[in-house]
């Protein structure tokens, strides 16, 4: 319903599918498009890109070269810092940080999930919360992170209705290790090795990495 939506309203939509592991390259063809509209007169004014992969800045420098303006738009822990710095010289304008308007871009949704007290509240999808996880995982120093943080950064989003992605998490999957584990073909698990002395607190932490087909 979406594609059908965009197509009405005169966007030109690229569907892709892929089958198993099969590479997607979706980086590199939203690159050429990028590239290859802002060659064309009137094609547009502003490029926005929705993504923290510092793999698409050739193609911003590139876009701007030809005098056209780029915005960039992205999750504060998912984005890498060269798109940030002003030196590298690939936007015209501020980061858009999503996570400062997901109070506005997350709605109820019909047939949510019930919450602990039986009523239904704005309940965030598997999908979206795998595309946050995914990003925060690709961003944090040596392509991993430890439940522990996975849940305190969960626990930072407020998705309303009083309660955060963390509680959503929880209460539609069961916790982190059993959310990880249903989608095994994006995330894998690392147990922590428990050392003499090691911090109590440490007692079933594990690391988040992602699988080599989600990489890129």
């Amino acid at each position: 319903e979406a594609v059908r939506e965009m197509t009405d309203a005169n966007y030109e939509v690229h569907v892709m599918e892929t089958t198993g592991k099969q590479e997607k390259c979706v980086d590199i063809q939203l690159a050429v498009e990028m590239v290859h509209y802002a060659g064309i007169d009137d094609s547009f004014d502003i490029g926005v890109l929705l993504s923290g992969d510092k793999d698409y800045m050739p193609a911003l420098v590139r876009t701007r070269q030809v005098g056209k303006r780029v915005a960039i738009v992205s999750m504060k822990r998912g984005c890498n810092r060269a798109l940030v710095d002003p030196s590298s010289h690939v936007k015209d304008f501020e980061v858009v940080w999503i996570d400062d308007h997901l109070d506005t871009l997350m709605v109820p949704k019909s047939g949510a999930a019930p919450g602990a007290d039986g009523a239904k509240d704005d309940y965030t999808g598997a999908a979206t919360m795998v595309r946050i996880m995914h990003d925060l995982v690709r961003c944090s120093p040596g392509g991993r992170v430890s439940s522990r943080d996975a849940g305190k950064y969960l626990k930072m989003v407020d998705v309303g209705g009083g309660q955060t992605m963390l509680d959503q998490l929880k209460n539609g999957h069961g916790g982190l290790r059993n959310f990880f584990n249903r989608h095994g073909g994006v995330f894998a698990m690392e147990e922590h090795e428990s050392k003499p002395g090691d911090d109590p607190m440490n007692e079933g932490v594990f690391f988040i990495t992602t699988t080599s087909d989600t990489e890129g």
